[in-house]
């Protein structure tokens, strides 16, 4: 067991709220003061994770995407976002979410994508209204032959854009990363999520090759971080992953 309190303020150490760009919601969504077993670590709160939540008894859900976002006037029973509000009040099961904190962050999200991707990071890439990188400028310890570059990528299945071309030095920002794209393309490749087909166009007439991992994929590593760091701190809490089901493939 642990305070819902203190894994809370841990969080906020690890991805501090003042991080966070103006737009966001990073932080407290629901609040509950009590104890709790266990923490479901999740991107998005569906109606699933909530569940599952649930059916583990667990009183603390940790997303990086804020359930609460663009100014929500009302609760309304049968709309889907509310009957989540209105279950997780229900169960008094708490909710925080270190969304742009969690991306700008050492250690966060481009971090644990750059580990995943075997990349050293040598600079950033991109920033954030609130002054942070959103993102790096990596490179692989030798170059890759286009043939390699792409086998390094297919488990994840990735679309691929531009131009065939030698891989050495790699831009890459988890999620959405298409507004970086000016700095991105003195590199040989970008990697990010949310790419749109004339987004691939234009990397073609740039001789940039562009990767599309996925907004989901580009940011789920990170969770596996975050539950190494809390079961450090916590040796009594349990600690849990839970996917985002909406992506069907």
């Amino acid at each position: 067991m642990a305070k819902v309190k203190e894994i809370i303020e841990f969080i906020k150490s690890i991805a501090p709220e003042y991080m966070q760009e103006d737009w966001d919601n990073s932080g407290s969504q629901l609040y509950f003061d009590q104890d709790t077993p266990g923490v479901m670590l999740t991107l998005d709160v569906t109606d699933n994770v909530i569940d599952v939540t649930i059916k583990e008894n667990y009183k603390l859900i940790l997303s990086h995407h804020p359930m609460i976002f663009g100014g929500l006037k009302s609760i309304v029973e049968g709309q889907y976002l509310s009957d989540n509000i209105i279950k997780a009040i229900f169960n008094r099961i708490s909710i925080y979410s270190a969304h742009t904190s969690l991306d700008s962050v050492k250690g966060g999200v481009n971090d644990a994508l750059c580990e995943e991707l075997k990349l050293k990071i040598i600079g950033p890439l991109g920033q954030g209204q609130s002054g942070y990188t959103m993102g790096y400028i990596c490179q692989y310890e030798k170059a890759l032959s286009f043939k390699e570059f792409k086998n390094s990528l297919k488990k994840y299945n990735v679309k691929i854009y531009g131009r065939p071309r030698e891989i050495k030095k790699v831009a890459i920002c988890g999620g959405s990363g298409m507004d970086f794209f000016e700095e991105a393309k003195t590199c040989d490749a970008f990697i990010t999520g949310d790419v749109k087909y004339h987004d691939g166009q234009k990397a073609y007439e740039n001789n940039l090759t562009l990767v599309d991992m996925g907004h989901y994929t580009s940011e789920k590593f990170v969770l596996e971080k975050l539950k190494k760091s809390l079961l450090n701190e916590f040796k009594n809490l349990e600690v849990d992953i839970a996917e985002s089901d909406f992506q069907i493939k």
